[in-house]
């Protein structure tokens, strides 16, 4: 016959559902890891990766709107993170906090991508940074073609140019340069 749960037990698995161990919390309880999983599915505690303020590289590539590959790259350039075993298998936490800290120098992080109100709280500086970085794509990239940016292309491109060149000169990428030219083309050769 099954152990009855105390009230002692189940403020137990309460205070450190999520910050310690299954198996731990199991052991100190003397029950069985179905058990401990069981009567936490039952008091809505949720996933044992879920009940911190802590996030895992998983759920961080998400918020931010990356690859895990790429959080992990982030972890191995200075990304703080807590390795902890609460189930079967090892987790990498990230304190929002932490991740704040040591992102607000970084280059190569799409602040825009961040879904708002996940990792709190969220630093002075988010707005501005994402500002920043709406306003830099805005000055990269034109939405249309102009004519003279065509007949200035054609020319560059009979002088010689390279792609890299006339991107500098038109203010486009290298990619929008090329795409440019195919669609010429095949709008030149379209009635022949």
């Amino acid at each position: 016959m099954a152990k009855r749960w105390t009230q002692e037990d189940v403020d137990y698995l309460e205070m450190y559902w999520g910050s310690h161990s299954i198996e731990s919390i199991a052991a100190y309880l003397n029950r069985s890891l179905e058990g401990i999983r069981a009567k936490a599915q039952r008091l809505g505690l949720g996933g044992a990766t879920m009940t911190t303020s802590r996030v895992t590289a998983y759920q961080l590539s998400v918020i931010t709107g990356v690859d895990r590959k790429t959080v992990k790259r982030w972890m191995n350039q200075g990304l703080p993170y807590k390795k902890q075993k609460l189930t079967r298998v090892y987790n990498y936490f990230i304190e929002p906090q932490d991740f704040w800290k040591w992102a607000k120098n970084q280059k190569h992080i799409d602040f825009r991508r961040i879904e708002r109100g996940v990792l709190i709280p969220e630093p002075d500086w988010l707005d501005e940074k994402i500002r920043e970085q709406y306003n830099s794509t805005l000055r990269r990239h034109r939405s249309f073609w102009t004519t003279m940016d065509d007949v200035r292309l054609r020319d560059m491109l009979a002088k010689g140019y390279t792609y890299a060149r006339i991107g500098k000169e038109l203010e486009r990428t290298e990619k929008a340069i090329g795409r440019r030219i195919k669609f010429l083309y095949e709008k030149s050769h379209k009635g022949a």
